[in-house]
């Protein structure tokens, strides 16, 4: 049976640790800001606060100044050995994994939309069909017609609408992916993406920010 190391033993009494590093290991280029990680695991602000000192401490994670945690080289490391660790011993995420894509040009132009895509790449695993609901949550933009009602088969997903930016420096987008089942919703993944806003120019080509989901078989 495969065992932790000495340095994440010591670890392994402060709870919500070990889920916070493996979270943002999810994310893109691994950050994530705090009050997502305290929604998406289900921990306490007391919880967050003790778990997020030592992680800080110990230099497996780091916060920028708006309040945003991303993995030190340490904690890519550490996050990558607890996914291994779980995986030897038979824990770990179970399911079918499937990743979701949030695809927007490089930069926004005050007050010009552009075309924003959600899409979720196919899957031959996927052998069922699955509602879900792809909400799509915008801060300093106003989101074009969008139904995030959609039917998931192993083909890949595309759902398109339109984003305008306010007049702020950046606009923050967050998707999050549920599972419809039995009548209630089970979230199955997510992510956020921040795009600079310009006062005029050029928008640049469409880049995608990459997030694993994980879907019940």
């Amino acid at each position: 049976m495969a065992e932790l190391s000495m340095d994440l033993k010591k670890l392994e009494t402060v709870r919500g640790a070990f889920e916070i590093l493996k979270y943002l290991h999810r994310q893109p280029n691994h950050m994530a800001d705090g009050d997502d990680i305290m929604d998406d695991l289900d921990l306490s602000t007391r919880r967050f606060d003790k778990a997020k000192r030592r992680l800080v401490t110990r230099s497996y994670i780091q916060m920028s100044d708006d309040y945003i945690y991303e993995l030190t080289y340490k904690g890519v490391e550490s996050a990558e050995e607890l996914i291994a660790f779980d995986k030897a011993n038979g824990g770990g995420e179970t399911g079918i994994q499937r990743q979701l894509a949030v695809v927007v040009p490089r930069n926004f132009v005050y007050g010009q939309t552009s075309t924003l895509k959600v899409g979720i790449e196919p899957s031959s695993e996927f052998t069922d069909t699955a509602n879900i609901v792809v909400h799509v949550d915008l801060t300093h933009a106003t989101l074009g017609d969008f139904n995030e009602i959609a039917q998931l088969t192993s083909d890949a997903l595309v759902l398109e609408t339109t984003i305008t930016p306010d007049a702020y420096d950046k606009a923050r987008i967050k998707v999050e992916v549920y599972q419809m089942q039995g009548g209630a919703n089970q979230k199955v993944g997510g992510m956020y993406v921040d795009v600079l806003v310009m006062e005029d120019g050029n928008t640049g080509d469409s880049f995608a920010y990459m997030a694993d989901l994980i879907f019940e078989g």
